[in-house]
């Protein structure tokens, strides 16, 4: 069976460097902005295009992927709180940590991804 892009090692990396970057322009976009309408549809999408490359890291790696996503919501979530209070139930505010977690979360993915290519080239070269 043919892979697809986000499948191939080049194409994962490349997707991985342009949804983080998406993502975190969103993210500041929306914490910004003044704008009332359509804040999840961004992050959203980014999230399934996300998705096709996730068999590309172990299991353990996928769990420490998450982990750092959520880890990086609870921190933009204090972030938030502190310069606009309690103001994060906004949807605006809710959506730009939403999207600062998805940016963490591609960013640790091609970290992992690194990390598993080389010891498997250790591996083969060991």
């Amino acid at each position: 069976m043919k892979k697809n892009i986000a499948e191939t090692g080049i194409g994962y990396v490349i997707l991985n460097i342009l949804l983080a970057f998406g993502s975190f322009s969103t993210a500041y976009a929306l914490y910004i902005s003044s704008a009332h309408e359509d804040k999840w549809y961004p992050g959203l999408i980014f999230l399934l295009l996300l998705m096709p490359g996730k068999e590309m890291l172990s299991r353990k790696h996928q769990k420490a992927v998450i982990a750092a996503a959520l880890a990086a919501a609870v921190i933009a979530s204090v972030f938030v709180i502190s310069q606009v209070g309690i103001w994060i139930l906004n949807i605006r505010y809710s959506a730009a940590v939403f999207n600062a977690a998805i940016g963490v979360m591609a960013v640790a993915q091609l970290i992992m991804y690194a990390a598993e290519r080389k010891s498997r080239m250790a591996a083969v070269n060991g």
